[in-house]
């Protein structure tokens, strides 16, 4: 479904050969009309493909361009992040970010692993490290970032209906709850602010 009756479509598609195929893809649909409204409602302001600046006429946006080839990583083992390797992150239809003037919405499909699939992990790793740049960038703007879909990352025990002992202790997990508010993050669970002790586990096998 690319297309509804009073939407906007916004859509990434997967273009990799590599990776586990072209199955991955996202899709923001924004609503154009509304029975209590004659103007539009909700359409962006900006939208772009992907989050590294490289797909469609974002690659020849010199601000973006220039932030985005500006992203050294602490991580040893990245070492130097060439354009290749951001638009390869960029190729699998992961992101959609929509601009709506009073915030920005990042629409996410991560990227899932195997413990052993060290590419992938590789490539799990600096999709997250270029998508925290892209927040810490929006948000030294005065951006409201929020950011919704399936980031592929249970971050804590309850989460997860078959957490297993040191589950918390995944470098993801850890990650990701860096991000939040309560452990000093600029973000918070939206879901968490309202249900803190609730278990709502969606059982993924490799999140």
């Amino acid at each position: 479904v690319i297309m509804a009756e009073g939407y906007e479509a916004f859509i990434s598609c997967n273009r990799s050969s590599r990776g586990r195929g072209p199955y991955s893809g996202v899709a923001t649909f924004c609503r154009v009309t509304s029975a209590f409204a004659s103007q539009e409602v909700a359409l962006p302001v900006a939208a772009e493909e992907g989050f590294a600046g490289l797909q469609g006429s974002a690659k020849d946006n010199e601000v973006i361009g220039d932030f985005v080839l500006d992203m050294p990583m602490d991580e040893e083992d990245l070492g130097e992040i060439t354009r290749e390797e951001l638009l390869r992150v960029d190729n699998e239809g992961r992101c959609i970010i929509t601009d709506h003037g009073h915030f920005v919405l990042f629409n996410i499909y991560g990227p899932s692993i195997g413990e052993d699939d060290e590419e992938r992990i590789r490539f799990k790793l600096l999709f997250y490290k270029i998508l925290q740049k892209r927040w810490e960038f929006l948000l030294a703007l005065g951006k409201r970032v929020f950011v919704v879909g399936d980031l592929n990352i249970a971050p804590s025990s309850i989460d997860r209906c078959d957490a297993s002992p040191g589950f918390e202790k995944q470098m993801f997990r850890e990650w990701l709850r860096s991000m939040l508010r309560e452990h000093g993050g600029p973000f918070f669970d939206a879901f968490r602010s309202k249900h803190p002790e609730r278990y709502c586990g969606s059982f993924f096998l490799l999140a």
